[in-house]
């Protein structure tokens, strides 16, 4: 391959909050550093034992055959996945033909919190991106329809999603692709957004 036309090459390993992580970037290096096209792929090392140990201990993985259900009455947990996605973004003056979607905003937040999974139950740090994306963006809470929820079943990140979502938004529907396709780590946000503009 000839790489003589890339003009930048940067990695992000903040874990599953990476492949949307980089979303905010790719604004950024189209609407202010004048890149064409930027081009993401995100992935994960395979499944490891220390992987493993961690949501074990944190008690966020489905140990038998119940299946995750983000929002469900009964919070068990995610199985854990793999997966890969490479998504490219391209500037609208250089688009061809009509775009799968349009990457109107994004937003990182971070909170405090004392569990190990970075995540307060009230969800603020959720409520922050949500409402900042939604400045950002200059849109309304009325016109967002459907929410591609990180949904991964576990008690604490129902509470905090359910909190932030419901803070913010008067009326969606939450979807998760987890209880399908298991937490695909490091591509998980970009890898589900993809398959929710899919279908």
């Amino acid at each position: 391959q000839n790489f003589d036309n890339v003009r930048l090459v940067r990695t992000d390993s903040s874990a599953c909050a990476s492949s949307l992580a980089v979303l905010r970037e790719v604004q950024w290096l189209i609407m202010m550093d004048g890149f064409d096209r930027v081009v993401v792929l995100s992935g994960e090392d395979s499944v490891s034992n220390s992987t493993l140990d961690f949501f074990g201990e944190t008690k966020a993985c489905i140990l038998d055959d119940r299946k995750a259900t983000a929002f469900g009455a009964k919070s068990g947990g995610f199985h854990v996945g793999q997966g890969a996605v490479c998504a490219v973004f391209e500037d609208e003056s250089i688009v061809r033909g009509r775009p799968l979607a349009r990457l109107i905003s994004s937003f990182n937040a971070s909170e405090d919190c004392d569990n190990p999974i970075g995540q307060r139950a009230d969800g603020q740090g959720f409520a922050r991106a949500v409402q900042d994306a939604l400045n950002s963006g200059k849109i309304i809470p009325e016109r967002v329809s459907v929410v591609k929820t990180h949904g991964t079943g576990t008690q604490s990140n129902d509470l905090a999603e359910r909190s932030a979502l419901s803070s913010t938004l008067p009326k969606f529907i939450a979807t998760s692709y987890k209880p399908s396709i298991g937490h695909t780590m490091g591509a998980s946000g970009l890898l589900e957004t993809v398959l929710l503009l899919n279908s």
